[in-house]
């Protein structure tokens, strides 16, 4: 009789597609109380939407800025799923 053996499950991390990852790490522009992230101009093609979905994993933050400019940036969760691969 043999065991079967359960795959463990991926990392959080692994489970962002490459796009997801990307735009993770083009918003992880330094240390949680400097960080200003970026600008919604900034973003290329469909970035937008990738951050979009990443705001409704928690992963990601807007905040209406300066001239109702609108800014993404890193939630605590997304830094930390960054640095150690989980939430």
């Amino acid at each position: 009789m043999s065991k079967r053996r359960r795959m463990t499950p991926a990392p959080p991390l692994f489970r962002l597609t490459p796009a997801q990852i990307h735009v993770l790490m083009l918003l992880d522009d330094g240390p949680a109380e400097d960080s200003v992230g970026m600008e919604l101009d900034q973003f290329r093609g469909c970035q937008v939407d990738v951050a979009e979905r990443l705001k409704d994993k928690g992963l990601v933050e807007t905040q209406f800025g300066w001239r109702f400019t609108l800014w993404f940036r890193l939630t605590a969760k997304g830094r930390n799923l960054l640095r150690t691969g989980v939430r």
